[in-house]
């Protein structure tokens, strides 16, 4: 027999289940109270592509949601929407950060492995760096670029503001808080790589 259960949580519902005699109408000494999940649980196991030793201390980050995997390189989002399409993003320190997605239609098991960031050689890709927002105020936001970062902002007119260098791995917020409002040019230079972004102050 099966039958739809209307449930108000996605998790630890309660359903009791009785055997009715059809005959009589009573019920018999067969009943069983069963906690179940409405919704589906996404793992995830983070290991280190070379060693294949776990990762601790990976943050995955899940539609906004972050949690940090435990000693094995292990976590769990629970009570996951049954359909949803999950985005997700892994990052930890020295290694290229992963995205992707998944359409959660079970509990989920995911294997990812990370490669170490290579400071002589990177592989970061100019198309997949963004700065948000347009235009900026006080602090800008940058993704897509990793690793040991020397980065310099210049005027419109080619004149050096200020240097930084930043060790990023997940996306990271550049203040501009000191610079005047206008036109700007950011240099990344990151293992043999060279890329920029002009961005415009307000």
């Amino acid at each position: 027999t099966t039958a739809n259960v209307p449930v108000s949580e996605c998790l630890d519902n309660e359903v009791q289940i009785e055997a009715i005699d059809i005959l009589s109408g009573s019920a018999s000494e067969l009943s069983e109270v069963l906690l179940f999940d409405a919704c589906n649980r996404l793992s995830f196991v983070v290991r280190d592509l070379r060693s294949d030793l776990a990762i601790e201390g990976a943050l995955v980050s899940l539609n906004g949601a972050g949690l940090l995997t435990d000693a094995k390189g292990e976590l769990s989002f629970r009570g996951v929407e049954q359909g949803l399409i999950a985005d997700y993003e892994i990052s930890a320190h020295g290694y290229i950060p992963r995205r992707g997605s998944v359409i959660v239609d079970d509990d989920i098991l995911l294997e990812i492995e990370l490669e170490a960031v290579d400071d002589f050689a990177t592989s970061v890709r100019d198309k997949d760096i963004s700065t948000s927002p347009v235009p900026v105020g006080d602090e800008l936001t940058v993704s897509g670029i990793y690793g040991k970062i020397d980065l310099a902002i210049f005027d419109i007119s080619g004149r050096l503001q200020k240097t930084l260098k930043i060790e990023a791995y997940n996306s990271f917020t550049l203040p501009l808080g000191d610079l005047q409002s206008g036109f700007y040019i950011i240099r990344f230079k990151v293992g043999g790589k060279t890329f920029a972004r002009k961005i415009l102050r307000t």
